[in-house]
């Protein structure tokens, strides 16, 4: 199988994983919020295929819907401190200024930190949520995109296609957008895919330890936290949100280093 085959078969199977959790209340009538206490903590059968929880919701239901607001959520913290982190590393190599050194010196203090302690300590000051436990690890996560593009791009103002794009007239915007990013966009690509399972992983972790997603929220560490105690009476609770972490992790990371492969190939080409 070539590379463009594997990263379209990589990334269609993530996307049927999201179409389905978005759909499956209304297609399925897989309700992740549907209580009945009379079911309550039923092993797997041929009505509820992964047995229900304490409150006699369908565990199926949950994992399913729980992919939209895990999986979504990474997405978008990975665009917003990627974006963020991109700007300000090429405003840092493009000016580099006292501005610039400041940015920078800000940057080397949140990358002095492991970014998990990082986001428990502003997801604890924000308080419980998604979007709090999303904004946290966005704050974690944009000085190591920044630090990137500041280090890919810094050197490239010594070519000598970039100071004869200064003479051509070119403003350091256009400068920046049409000559800079597109050499150093490939790593940063690269970062990005592999990061989005860190971030899944980060997040799933906040909301089991009380600090992301909130109950009745069908969110996948949410869902590991209410498990641990029926984990000897109810071990499918654990099981079946556990599996669906590890095993979107692993179709992004195989998403990941599909991205890598083809982004070498093209570097070597």
């Amino acid at each position: 199988m070539t590379l463009h085959k594997r990263f379209y078969l990589l990334a269609g199977l993530i996307g049927a994983e999201l179409l389905f959790s978005l759909c499956a209340a209304a297609f399925f009538g897989l309700d992740p919020y549907s209580q009945n206490l009379g079911t309550a903590l039923s092993p797997p059968d041929a009505t509820h295929l992964l047995g229900t929880d304490r409150y006699g919701r369908d565990v199926l239901s949950r994992v399913v819907g729980g992919a939209s607001y895990t999986v979504i959520t990474a997405l978008a913290v990975t665009l917003v401190a990627a974006s963020f982190g991109t700007m300000l590393g090429l405003f840092c190599s493009s000016t580099r200024g006292k501005t610039a050194s400041l940015i920078l010196r800000i940057a080397d203090a949140f990358l002095a930190f492991p970014s998990m302690i990082l986001a428990l300590a502003v997801a604890s000051v924000l308080g419980g949520g998604i979007i709090p436990a999303a904004l946290a690890i966005c704050l974690a996560s944009w000085p190591k995109y920044m630090r990137l593009a500041y280090s890919e791009s810094f050197h490239l103002y010594g070519e000598s296609y970039i100071e004869a794009a200064y003479m051509d007239g070119f403003t350091t915007v256009s400068l920046v957008t049409r000559q800079i990013l597109p050499v150093v966009i490939g790593p940063l690509v690269v970062t990005a895919a592999l990061h989005i399972g860190t971030v899944i992983i980060e997040l799933s972790g906040l909301s089991f330890l009380g600090l992301g997603a909130v109950p009745p929220t069908p969110e996948w560490g949410a869902m590991l936290n209410e498990s641990r105690n029926f984990l000897q009476q109810a071990p499918w609770l654990l099981f079946a949100p556990a599996a669906a972490v590890t095993a979107t992790v692993a179709l992004f990371q195989l998403l990941a280093d599909t991205v890598r492969d083809i982004f070498d190939t093209s570097g070597e080409s």
